[in-house]
This record gives C-alpha cells, structure tokens and sequence, in this order.
C-alpha cells in the first residue's frame, strides 16, 4: 500500500498514522481554516474518505474477500 501525505499549509496529515492522529490533524484543518475556506476543510475530508476506500480494497485483495 502507498504512503499517502496531504500538507494544507504547515499541517502534516499523514494517513498511514493511527486513526486518532488522523481525525485530530482534520480537526486541526477545520479549526484553522473553517471560517475562512470551508472548501478546503470539504476537501481534506474527503481525501480521508477516499484514503479509507482505497485501504479497504488494498485490505480485500491482501486478505483475499470473497465477494
């Protein structure tokens, strides 16, 4: 699986980290820039969500799911 890394300014996310140090850099984005961008804060969450699409299937071809 690929390292994904999204820098908004001089907030780091990393998505390899746990899922706590995660939701806590997204929190820190929508803290930072949530008056002013909202748009930026729409998108770095759904970035996490397609990262979290993008793990499950890593995940589903690693362990082999039957579908």
């Amino acid at each position: 699986m690929e390292r994904v890394v999204l820098k908004i300014g001089e907030i780091v996310i990393d998505f390899s980290e746990d899922l706590r140090t995660i939701m806590n850099k997204l929190k820190e984005v929508e803290k930072k820039y949530g008056e002013v961008d909202p748009y930026l804060v729409a998108f770095s969450q759904e970035v996490f969500g397609s990262f979290g699409k993008y793990r499950w299937k890593h995940a589903e071809k690693k362990i082999g799911v039957m579908k």
